[in-house]
């Protein structure tokens, strides 16, 4: 009898012990998981540039006065969003995303924290001084990579267009996001880029490539389409062995071999580029790629 009570205490004990190395261990991977979710989706719309706090303890109070009620204290480098228009020289009126709470901060107490996508020409003039913000937190994650590379990355050199879209990928960037108008790997063609082409393909899954290779932008054409149009054989090859499909219709509802036709026709694409480009389609549909 006291042999079983023995080994009982034993098991329970044991039991404890997992218990309690599952509720600290499991939920910390847990939340680690969990944050993919970025912090500027869920702020009130109004509440659009964000602001790091430099000293500990910035008090978040009730009215612009410091009389006002102190409603929380802020960390060190935690981020408030501001609604410019009803702030002043002196005074911030924020939301704080830890707390869910609006309130007013002093404005020397803060500096702007801005989205990658706000410093993309800088990092191809003034690398070194912006990458290490970017990589030392002072620089919120770019929102659409699409953007990025449409808004920010059309004038700069190939190089350069590949070392921003890594360097933000690297530091929590949305590769695909929710209202994106196109897609990086569209983008990437209509600027000729076979660098970062190969780069965003070899960033997707297996399963997104046959998704993305073909799919339009919103104005007009795939990938492919614009490799033809730029004549770019060394592209259209790359495209092509992941499967895009010179069939694929384009807005007007002509395909894109169609276009090829046309672009040669029109003297756009030399007759030597365009006899390669449709080499590469007839090897493709006999090596079954189309």
């Amino acid at each position: 009898m006291l042999v079983k009570k023995s080994l009982k205490s034993v098991l329970i004990l044991v039991s404890l012990f997992f218990l309690n190395f599952s509720a600290v261990s499991v939920p910390f991977f847990y939340l680690e998981a969990e944050k993919t979710e970025p912090v500027w989706e869920n702020v009130p719309e109004n509440f659009r540039r964000c602001y790091r706090a430099v000293p500990k303890k910035v008090e978040v109070r009730e009215m612009p006065a410091l009389a006002g009620k102190i409603l929380a204290k802020l960390n060190e480098n935690e981020e408030i969003f501001v609604d410019e228009l009803k702030s002043s020289e002196y005074w911030l009126f924020c939301y704080v995303p830890r707390l869910s709470l609006t309130g007013f901060c002093t404005a020397g107490c803060f500096v702007v924290k801005p989205f990658f996508e706000e410093i993309a020409e800088k990092l191809c003039t003034h690398r070194a001084e912006y990458t290490y913000m970017v990589e030392n937190g002072e620089v919120l994650p770019c929102r659409s990579i699409t953007r990025l590379i449409f808004e920010q990355l059309q004038d700069y050199s190939f190089e350069d267009c590949l070392f921003v879209v890594q360097l933000a990928l690297e530091n929590g960037g949305k590769l695909i996001s929710d209202g994106d108008f196109s897609t990086p790997l569209v983008e990437s063609c209509r600027l000729n880029n076979f660098l970062l082409s190969e780069y965003l393909l070899d960033c997707f899954a297996s399963a997104n490539v046959k998704k993305m290779i073909n799919m339009r932008n919103q104005m007009f054409a795939p990938p492919l389409y614009y490799a033809f149009k730029n004549g770019n054989v060394e592209l259209a090859d790359l495209l092509i062995r992941h499967g895009a499909d010179a069939w694929k219709k384009c807005g007007d509802f002509s395909t894109c071999l169609e276009h090829l036709e046309n672009f040669m026709a029109e003297k756009q694409v030399s007759k030597e580029t365009g006899r390669k480009l449709l080499e590469l389609v007839l090897a493709g549909q006999k090596t079954g790629k189309k």
